[in-house]
């Protein structure tokens, strides 16, 4: 993390801190590792261990789609930044007890950072109604898994905040197969056919967590 002030880093954290009294402050921490200059990725994720939900799971989070240091470009300036950041549920058995950082996927932080690049290189607009397939397993191939694609729905658990550059949303990131993409299209083409599906899968899964072990939804 830069040294420069980070209003709308501390606001992303302070929104976490309140969902997660005391897990916060010990969620493992991934930054870049490779050079980014503002604009050209995300700058980091963090993992909350949410072992006591009925679905165990770690609770990513980015920073970096909206503006987050006090250097960043105000909203009427020449702005590039998203007014949202991502989240990401991922079922995982959680020891609180053992190091937590080797316990987090890593293809999940790098799902997170390749989608990331795409929105920022300007090749997708990734927000609330929309999906993607990432040409093979969310799990960039390890370990095996049918979920192929991704939609983006709200994240049920944290509203929208006021970073002080403006409101911030949560959008969140859910793995679906194929053959859950092809049934959204069915529905609509566009952005209404992805909540729907989202909406039946939160009848079971309230959460919409995203368990590579099996389908959440078909």
């Amino acid at each position: 993390m830069s040294m420069d002030p980070a209003p709308g880093w501390d606001a992303i954290d302070s929104a976490l801190a309140r969902l997660y009294p005391g897990l916060s402050d010990v969620a493992p921490h991934f930054g870049r590792t490779d050079a980014r200059l503002p604009g050209q990725g995300i700058w980091g994720i963090t993992a909350i261990p949410n072992a006591e939900a009925p679905q165990p799971h770690w609770h990513l989070v980015t920073y970096g789609f909206s503006n987050v240091f006090e250097s960043d470009p105000r909203p009427d300036d020449d702005d590039i930044w998203a007014d949202f950041e991502w989240t990401f549920r991922v079922a995982a058995d959680i020891d609180l007890t053992e190091p937590l950082p080797t316990q987090v996927p890593t293809w999940s932080v790098l799902l997170l950072q390749r989608l990331g690049d795409l929105v920022f290189s300007g090749s997708a607009d990734l927000d609330i109604g929309h999906r993607i397939q990432v040409g093979g397993p969310i799990t960039l191939g390890t370990p095996q898994t049918d979920l192929t694609a991704i939609m983006f729905g709200e994240d049920p658990q944290l509203p929208q905040i006021d970073t002080g550059f403006g409101r911030l949303r949560f959008v969140q990131l859910v793995g679906v197969t194929a053959e859950t993409i092809a049934a959204a299209q069915s529905l609509d083409n566009g952005v209404a056919g992805t909540l729907q599906i989202l909406e039946s899968m939160a009848k079971t899964n309230p959460l919409l967590v995203t368990d590579i072990n099996h389908c959440i939804a078909k």
